[in-house]
Protein backbone atom coordinates (compact mmCIF):
# COMPACT_ATOMS: atom_id res chain seq x y z
CA UNK A 1 0.00 0.00 0.00
CA UNK A 2 2.72 2.05 0.68
CA UNK A 3 4.26 2.36 -2.80
CA UNK A 4 1.54 3.16 -4.78
CA UNK A 5 0.62 5.99 -2.37
CA UNK A 6 4.57 7.41 -2.42
CA UNK A 7 4.22 6.73 -6.47
CA UNK A 8 1.22 9.38 -6.52
CA UNK A 9 2.75 11.93 -3.99
CA UNK A 10 5.56 11.62 -6.28
CA UNK A 11 4.24 12.17 -9.18
CA UNK A 12 1.94 15.05 -7.73
CA UNK A 13 4.83 16.74 -6.64
CA UNK A 14 6.35 16.68 -10.17
CA UNK A 15 3.30 18.09 -11.75
CA UNK A 16 2.76 20.65 -9.17
CA UNK A 17 6.35 21.77 -9.55
CA UNK A 18 6.40 21.92 -13.22
CA UNK A 19 2.98 23.92 -13.53
CA UNK A 20 4.32 26.33 -11.25
CA UNK A 21 7.26 26.79 -13.04
CA UNK A 22 5.73 27.08 -16.35
CA UNK A 23 3.27 29.93 -14.27
CA UNK A 24 6.39 31.59 -13.63
CA UNK A 25 8.06 31.43 -16.51
CA UNK A 26 5.00 32.35 -18.39
CA UNK A 27 4.78 35.94 -17.07
CA UNK A 28 4.75 38.86 -19.30
CA UNK A 29 6.57 42.22 -19.06
CA UNK A 30 2.98 43.87 -17.41
CA UNK A 31 4.21 43.31 -14.19
CA UNK A 32 6.91 45.70 -14.63
CA UNK A 33 5.22 48.10 -16.72
CA UNK A 34 4.03 51.39 -15.13
CA UNK A 35 0.83 51.63 -14.63
CA UNK A 36 -1.71 54.34 -14.30
CA UNK A 37 -2.88 54.15 -10.25
CA UNK A 38 0.09 55.76 -8.50
CA UNK A 39 1.61 52.70 -5.76
CA UNK A 40 0.10 50.29 -7.74
CA UNK A 41 2.90 48.23 -8.39
CA UNK A 42 6.85 48.30 -9.92
CA UNK A 43 8.21 50.56 -12.46
CA UNK A 44 10.52 49.48 -14.87
CA UNK A 45 13.04 52.26 -15.96
CA UNK A 46 15.20 50.44 -18.36
CA UNK A 47 13.77 50.19 -21.99
CA UNK A 48 14.59 47.29 -24.08
CA UNK A 49 15.09 48.25 -27.92
CA UNK A 50 12.71 46.56 -29.89
CA UNK A 51 14.87 46.19 -33.31
CA UNK A 52 16.04 44.11 -36.46
CA UNK A 53 19.66 44.57 -35.81
CA UNK A 54 19.36 43.68 -31.92
CA UNK A 55 19.35 40.05 -32.57
CA UNK A 56 21.84 38.87 -34.67
CA UNK A 57 21.71 34.95 -35.44
CA UNK A 58 24.98 33.08 -35.63
CA UNK A 59 25.74 29.93 -36.74
CA UNK A 60 28.41 27.65 -36.44
CA UNK A 61 31.23 27.63 -39.28
CA UNK A 62 30.64 24.91 -41.74
CA UNK A 63 33.97 23.15 -40.93
CA UNK A 64 32.41 22.49 -37.90
CA UNK A 65 30.36 19.77 -39.80
CA UNK A 66 33.05 17.49 -40.16
CA UNK A 67 33.72 17.43 -36.75
CA UNK A 68 30.36 17.00 -35.22
CA UNK A 69 29.74 14.07 -38.36
CA UNK A 70 33.23 12.52 -37.10
CA UNK A 71 32.48 12.57 -33.52
CA UNK A 72 28.91 10.94 -33.72
CA UNK A 73 29.96 8.65 -36.17
CA UNK A 74 32.57 7.90 -33.24
CA UNK A 75 30.01 7.61 -30.50
CA UNK A 76 27.87 5.24 -32.26
CA UNK A 77 31.18 2.95 -33.26
CA UNK A 78 32.16 2.48 -29.71
CA UNK A 79 28.77 2.43 -28.67
CA UNK A 80 28.32 -0.46 -30.89
CA UNK A 81 32.04 -1.67 -30.30
CA UNK A 82 30.36 -2.51 -26.41
CA UNK A 83 27.44 -4.20 -27.48
CA UNK A 84 28.92 -6.68 -29.54
CA UNK A 85 31.68 -7.28 -27.26
CA UNK A 86 28.76 -7.96 -24.55
CA UNK A 87 27.34 -10.18 -27.47
CA UNK A 88 30.17 -12.16 -27.91
CA UNK A 89 30.83 -12.75 -24.38
CA UNK A 90 27.67 -13.55 -23.13
CA UNK A 91 26.80 -15.94 -25.23
CA UNK A 92 24.52 -17.89 -22.82
CA UNK A 93 22.42 -15.35 -21.79
CA UNK A 94 18.73 -15.09 -23.18
CA UNK A 95 19.31 -12.25 -25.77
CA UNK A 96 22.43 -11.69 -25.91
CA UNK A 97 22.75 -12.66 -29.64
CA UNK A 98 20.77 -9.67 -30.25
CA UNK A 99 23.25 -7.59 -29.40
CA UNK A 100 25.45 -7.70 -32.70
CA UNK A 101 22.25 -5.53 -34.42
CA UNK A 102 23.24 -2.08 -34.50
CA UNK A 103 20.97 0.18 -32.79
CA UNK A 104 18.18 -1.77 -31.94
CA UNK A 105 19.73 -4.78 -30.57
CA UNK A 106 20.17 -3.13 -27.12
CA UNK A 107 16.17 -3.12 -27.12
CA UNK A 108 15.68 -6.20 -28.21
CA UNK A 109 17.83 -7.75 -25.54
CA UNK A 110 16.15 -6.00 -23.35
CA UNK A 111 13.20 -7.39 -24.15
CA UNK A 112 14.62 -11.01 -24.59
CA UNK A 113 16.60 -10.69 -21.21
CA UNK A 114 16.57 -12.97 -18.57
CA UNK A 115 17.90 -15.99 -16.53
CA UNK A 116 21.29 -17.39 -17.79
CA UNK A 117 21.94 -20.44 -16.74
CA UNK A 118 23.96 -20.89 -13.52
CA UNK A 119 22.68 -17.56 -12.59
CA UNK A 120 19.77 -18.86 -10.21
CA UNK A 121 20.43 -19.84 -6.91
CA UNK A 122 17.61 -22.25 -6.49
CA UNK A 123 16.88 -23.85 -10.42
CA UNK A 124 13.91 -22.91 -11.88
CA UNK A 125 13.51 -20.17 -9.31
CA UNK A 126 14.13 -16.72 -11.38
CA UNK A 127 15.71 -15.21 -8.72
CA UNK A 128 18.59 -13.65 -10.73
CA UNK A 129 16.59 -9.76 -10.78
CA UNK A 130 19.66 -8.17 -9.57
CA UNK A 131 21.33 -9.62 -12.71
CA UNK A 132 18.93 -9.03 -14.83
CA UNK A 133 18.33 -5.29 -14.25
CA UNK A 134 22.29 -4.28 -14.56
CA UNK A 135 22.22 -5.96 -17.84
CA UNK A 136 18.97 -3.92 -18.23
CA UNK A 137 20.88 -0.86 -17.09
CA UNK A 138 23.55 -1.18 -19.51
CA UNK A 139 21.48 -2.43 -22.72
CA UNK A 140 19.62 1.38 -22.23
CA UNK A 141 22.81 2.83 -22.03
CA UNK A 142 24.17 1.57 -24.73
CA UNK A 143 20.90 1.52 -26.64
CA UNK A 144 21.27 5.80 -25.63
CA UNK A 145 24.64 6.15 -26.86
CA UNK A 146 23.85 4.71 -30.00
CA UNK A 147 20.76 6.96 -30.75
CA UNK A 148 22.38 9.66 -29.45
CA UNK A 149 25.87 9.05 -31.68
CA UNK A 150 23.00 8.74 -34.76
CA UNK A 151 21.51 11.91 -33.69
CA UNK A 152 24.76 13.84 -33.83
CA UNK A 153 25.15 12.69 -37.35
CA UNK A 154 21.95 13.61 -38.16
CA UNK A 155 23.05 16.72 -36.64
CA UNK A 156 25.65 17.25 -38.75
CA UNK A 157 24.09 16.47 -42.36
CA UNK A 158 20.99 19.08 -41.15
CA UNK A 159 22.22 22.15 -39.38
CA UNK A 160 22.80 25.44 -40.88
CA UNK A 161 25.81 26.96 -41.02
CA UNK A 162 27.32 30.20 -41.87
CA UNK A 163 29.17 30.81 -45.36
CA UNK A 164 33.01 31.12 -45.42
CA UNK A 165 32.66 34.64 -46.71
CA UNK A 166 30.87 37.44 -44.79
CA UNK A 167 28.28 38.58 -46.44
CA UNK A 168 27.50 42.11 -47.83
CA UNK A 169 26.78 44.74 -45.96
CA UNK A 170 23.15 45.80 -46.26
CA UNK A 171 23.01 49.29 -47.69
CA UNK A 172 21.10 52.00 -44.79
CA UNK A 173 19.90 55.44 -45.53
CA UNK A 174 18.84 56.79 -42.49
CA UNK A 175 17.61 60.37 -42.16
CA UNK A 176 19.60 63.23 -39.77
CA UNK A 177 18.50 66.15 -38.01
CA UNK A 178 20.86 69.01 -38.85
CA UNK A 179 20.79 71.45 -35.86
CA UNK A 180 23.09 74.58 -35.79
CA UNK A 181 22.82 78.01 -34.12
CA UNK A 182 21.62 79.56 -37.53
CA UNK A 183 19.48 77.10 -38.82
CA UNK A 184 17.49 73.63 -38.11
CA UNK A 185 16.97 71.20 -40.91
CA UNK A 186 16.79 67.63 -42.21
CA UNK A 187 19.76 65.53 -43.64
CA UNK A 188 20.03 62.31 -44.96
CA UNK A 189 23.17 59.79 -43.97
CA UNK A 190 24.04 56.24 -45.34
CA UNK A 191 26.41 53.48 -45.66
CA UNK A 192 26.22 51.85 -49.18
Amino acid sequence: MIRPLAFALAVGAGLAATTFSAQASAQTSSAAAPSAEPGAGPRSTTAIPETEDAVTERFPPSSARWRILVAGLGVTAVAYGGAALMGGLWEDIPGGDMLFIPVAGPWIALGKSGCAPGEESVEGEGDCEAMIGVRAAIYVVDGLLQLGGLGLVAESIFMTTESETAAPAKATILPAPIVTPTMVGLGVVGTF
